[in-house]
């Protein structure tokens, strides 16, 4: 019987511990690939899932409305300024380890650009995400956002203003045109809940 080829052992096999240390070096960037996009495959397969309720640093998303403000604090704002407002709230955490709350302020003869609309601002677990705006006058709207912008925003366009702050232009279910300002860190955390819990 002919002689077995013998395995090489560890401390000698240089192949074996290139590969042991390239799969030691990725794992931290796999980790923080998953934390990051929380809805990838990788972060599923891996079971890492978002806080929900984590505090970041806002970024202006309307006016002087920046994101991961609390409801608390945007309503005293809305108070303060004198707009009339109301609250509604969905809760899908019933049963559910992980916090579900959205809660909308919507505001009527929001004045933006100049321009009068309704303002609804939404709130994902007590941190503002996205806001949209419901211009009375689209046209005379379109053209002051076009010229803050310093470029047409073409219909149903997103444009991204910086590396998280998300603009999308396009028209709601009943027919109405809307401007929608998004934190995509927190709509993604939003997307991530769903797609895992309900």
């Amino acid at each position: 019987m002919p002689d077995e080829e013998q395995p090489i052992p560890f401390a000698e096999n240089v192949r074996l511990q290139w590969i042991v240390i390239a799969v030691i070096v990725l794992i931290p960037f796999v980790i923080f690939y998953a934390v990051e996009n929380p809805t990838s495959n990788v972060a599923m397969v891996l079971f890492i899932e978002p806080s929900y309720t984590k505090v970041k640093k806002g970024l202006p998303i309307i006016d002087e409305f920046n994101s991961y403000v609390s409801l608390d604090d945007l309503t005293y704002d809305l108070t303060y300024k004198h707009y009339q407002y109301s609250v509604s709230n969905k809760n899908l955490s019933q049963g559910q380890k992980k916090p579900y709350e959205l809660n909308t302020v919507s505001v009527r003869n929001y004045v933006h650009l100049d321009q009068p609309g309704e303002l609804a601002l939404t709130l994902f677990n007590d941190r503002l995400s996205y806001a949209v705006f419901y211009p009375y006058d689209e046209e005379a709207y379109k053209e002051e956002i076009d010229h803050s912008l310093k470029r047409a925003l073409k219909f149903n366009e997103t444009r991204h203003l910086n590396p998280y702050i998300s603009l999308h232009y396009g028209k709601d279910l009943d027919g109405r045109f809307f401007f929608r300002w998004e934190d995509r860190r927190l709509v993604t955390e939003e997307l991530a809940w769903r797609m895992r819990h309900s």
